[in-house]
């Protein structure tokens, strides 16, 4: 994913449309969760983009989960 490899270790969870799994990037040695999403509907789209953005503005707090890529 945007040219950094992860192993796919398993599956966490899924839910409407998407999947959360527990990866491993081998090059930084460090487990991550993926979150794959189906854009199939407009209206996903936008959810999406709004969670990324809203992860985006709270990245300095300590209690949120960190995003990567």
């Amino acid at each position: 994913m945007n040219e950094v490899e992860y192993i796919v270790m398993n599956l966490i969870g899924k839910g409407g449309s998407s999947e959360v799994f527990h990866c491993f990037n081998s090059l930084e040695k460090i487990h991550v969760a993926i979150k794959v999403v189906s854009l199939a509907e407009a209206s996903s789209a936008e959810g999406y983009i709004n969670e990324i953005k809203l992860l985006k503005s709270l990245q300095k707090c300590d209690k949120i989960i960190k995003m990567y890529d």
